[in-house]
C-alpha cells in the first residue's frame, strides 16, 4: 500500500504546485517576461515578499548546482580515478564553469543547450538502432564466447 501511496501523494502535491504556478502566471501575464516569473509576482505583491522569496530560491539554486557538480565529479572519479586526489581544484573549476554559464541567462543557455542535447540524443538513438540492426544481421557470423 505504501509504495503506491507515496508516488500518488507526490504526484498530487506536484500537480497542486503546478496549478498554483500556472494560475499565478495566468493572473499576472506580464511576469512571464521576467527571468524568474514567480519572484516577479512576489515582488509585485510586496517588495519585502520578493526578498523573502529570493532567499529560498537562492538556496534551491545553490543546492541544485552543488548536487550537479558533485554528481559530475563522482562520475568523473569513476572514470578517471586520479581525479580523487584533485577533488578540490576540480570542484572549483566545475563551480567556475557553472558560474560562467549562469552569466548567459537561463533562457539563452537553454536555447542553445536543449537543441544540442536533442541533436546528440537523436544521433545516439539512430546509432543504437543501427547497432541493433547490425547485430541481428550478423548474429550467425559472430564468434561464441
Amino acid at each position: 500500500k505504501t509504495p503506491k501511496l507515496g508516488p500518488a501523494l507526490g504526484s498530487m502535491i506536484l500537480g497542486l504546485i503546478a496549478a498554483a504556478v500556472f494560475s499565478s502566471m495566468a493572473m499576472n501575464p506580464e511576469a512571464t517576461q521576467a527571468q524568474l516569473p514567480m519572484l516577479a509576482i512576489a515582488q509585485s505583491i510586496d517588495p519585502r515578499l520578493g526578498y523573502v522569496s529570493a532567499v529560498p530560491l537562492l538556496f534551491g539554486m545553490f543546492g541544485t548546482s552543488l548536487s550537479a557538480i558533485v554528481a559530475v565529479l563522482a562520475y568523473g572519479e569513476s572514470r578517471i580515478p586520479s581525479l580523487h586526489s584533485r577533488r578540490g581544484p576540480v570542484t572549483a573549476v566545475l563551480a567556475t564553469i557553472t558560474w560562467v554559464g549562469s552569466l548567459f541567462g537561463f533562457d539563452k543557455l537553454i536555447g542553445v543547450l536543449y537543441p544540442i542535447c536533442g541533436y546528440v540524443g537523436i544521433t545516439v538513438i539512430v546509432l543504437l538502432i543501427e547497432r541493433r540492426i547490425y547485430q541481428l544481421r550478423h548474429r550467425d557470423t559472430q564468434p561464441q564466447v
